[in-house]
């Protein structure tokens, strides 16, 4: 029997594998019968769209369903650009958007370009709308177009970088008002939050509430208990933490997180708080080199996510403290934008070999992309830098709980994994450390 020739729900599953699997045979698979096209385009060719890059394709798609030459606006369940919009584009969006009627997650990078009316035209009938992420974006020009969405689940807004657009629950933050009741992750960057301007009610739902990169104005005078009662993942703002971590009101909220992402001075302040940590994403900016983990890292903890921005903080050393401070780590990413010298670079891999075993360790990363000062000769550095690295990976391969490492240093690169992996949130974390890593995210920074 033909493929074509199956059962639908049996193709359909065959199909569904194809696209999981990240296959790029759909397109031949949909040229085979009328059947299987009418099924793999609609399905899944149009389900899922991303522009990554402004190359005319954002323009050119738009245009066919703009024209009318592909009934597929109602197949259109996610759509995520991710590059620049040019104004042509911008006006067939304008236009397009509201034809996808099905469309259950909208992501704009970049936003800057839009009118209030535009915006309006755009989103503001999208009601089914479940995810929203609107990037470098003036919120009085989206705030009327989002605030009539009552199935949002997730929104994340941001502002201009070095912006800090202000944005109340009086003026431009209707969308904020009008989700209160239904939104389980809310994502605040580059944006000056003002609570003294108007009530903030409860929300009840919420269980995510990113404030990295935001500056919110009033904090001190929030019971976050109270507004914010399922909160579990946390990221603090720019606020002094002295002004509201250590109110005796915020003490519950703070000791029921389970995930924090924030820099180090915050949580030298909240760290005698947290009771059932289980994840954290730490900005480490200080010089001296980490020796002693114990005053932000709790004990708790089953993932850490490390990001130093001092050439001289990551030291050999770091992986004892480590390990002494969280003896039940399950994930380990580290990563050292900075530049290391060719010697400090094997000294820590001779390090990492030594620690390995030292933990429960599922998954590591390790990522330093600039080595200096190594031999003349780079063929020469890399294959030193290489070797410690491959008895590393070797090591971990040896070790019962190990599933995945992915070691970098320079030039040289390392990954190993286990054939199988049973995914679990654990990997899913694995896997969208090393996403952020490769892209340039800063730690704790949602993936796009």
């Amino acid at each position: 029997m033909s493929p074509s020739g199956l059962p639908y729900d049996v193709l359909f599953n065959i199909i569904s594998l194809m696209k999981k699997n990240r296959s790029r045979s759909l397109v031949n698979f949909a040229c085979v019968s009328q059947r299987m096209r009418g099924i793999i385009i609609p399905r899944f060719l149009y389900a899922h769209i991303t522009i990554s890059e402004e190359n005319g394709s954002l323009e050119a798609l738009l245009q066919i369903f703009y024209e009318g030459r592909a009934s597929y606006s109602d197949s259109v369940r996610s759509l995520f650009i991710d590059s620049m919009i040019s104004s042509p584009a911008k006006q067939l969006l304008v236009e397009v958007l509201p034809t996808m009627r099905s469309i259950r997650d909208l992501r704009l990078l970049d936003a800057s370009k839009f009118t209030a009316t535009e915006a309006i035209a755009a989103i503001g009938s999208m009601t089914h709308l479940r995810c929203l992420q609107i990037l470098r974006c003036t919120f009085s020009t989206f705030d009327r177009a989002t605030e009539k969405l009552p199935e949002l689940r997730n929104l994340r807004l941001g502002g201009i970088k070095y912006s800090m657009g202000k944005m109340s629950p009086r003026w431009n933050g209707e969308v904020l008002s009008a989700s209160r009741e239904t939104l389980e992750q809310l994502s605040l960057r580059h944006i000056s939050w003002d609570l003294r301007m108007g009530l903030v009610g409860v929300w009840p739902r919420l269980r995510t509430l990113d404030l990295q990169q935001a500056a919110v104005l009033g904090l001190e005078l929030l019971n976050l208990s109270t507004s914010f009662p399922a909160v579990r993942s946390f990221g603090s703002p720019h606020n002094d933490p002295y002004t509201w971590a250590p109110l005796p009101c915020n003490i519950p909220f703070l000791s029921n997180l389970e995930s924090f992402q924030g820099q180090l001075w915050v949580l030298e302040v909240v760290r005698p708080i947290f009771s059932v940590l289980r994840s954290l994403a730490v900005h480490y900016w200080p010089e001296e080199p980490i020796t002693e983990c114990g005053h932000f890292v709790p004990p708790t903890l089953q993932s850490l996510q490390l990001e130093t921005y001092d050439k001289g903080a990551f030291v050999p050393q770091t992986f004892g403290a480590i390990a002494e401070a969280a003896p039940d780590l399950a994930l380990l990413s580290i990563h050292c934008p900075r530049s290391l010298s060719h010697r400090r670079a094997l000294e820590i891999a001779e390090a990492l070999i030594a620690f390995l075993p030292r933990l429960p360790l599922a998954y590591v990363i390790f990522e330093c992309s600039n080595v200096t000062h190594g031999p003349r000769n780079q063929t020469l550095a890399d294959s030193k830098l290489r070797a410690p690295l491959e008895r590393a990976a070797s090591l971990a391969s040896s070790l019962d709980t190990m599933k995945a490492v992915r070691l970098r240093m320079g030039s040289v690169e390392v990954r190993w994994r286990r054939d199988v992996i049973e995914e679990d949130c654990l990997y899913e974390q694995y896997l969208a450390f090393d996403f952020a890593v490769h892209s340039g995210l800063r730690v704790g920074e949602p993936v796009p």
